[in-house]
């Protein structure tokens, strides 16, 4: 299917990216798109450390739901429910 070919090209270069020093966010952040690449670039301590503070300013997950922190569920699976931002 033509959508995995451009997904998994996608996904070669941010890690060609990241590889060169480079980052997966732009000056938007980081689009659902990339959010599973995350894990990539920064270690789990640092998305736990970003997982608490969003957690500490939105606990009913209201400011942008489903968009801050990876889930392990693609962009059209995303429907994250109040106090379910794991990683």
């Amino acid at each position: 299917m033509e959508l995995e070919k451009v997904k998994r090209a996608s996904d070669e270069i941010l890690d060609y990216c990241i590889s060169a020093g480079g980052s997966i966010t732009g000056e938007h952040g980081v689009g659902m798109e990339k959010m599973e690449m995350m894990s990539h670039q920064f270690s789990d301590d640092s998305l736990e450390m970003i997982r608490r503070f969003k957690n500490l300013f939105d606990p009913g997950c209201r400011l942008n739901p489903g968009k801050v922190l990876p889930t392990g569920r693609g962009c059209m699976e995303i429907r994250q429910r109040p106090g379910d931002i794991s990683l």
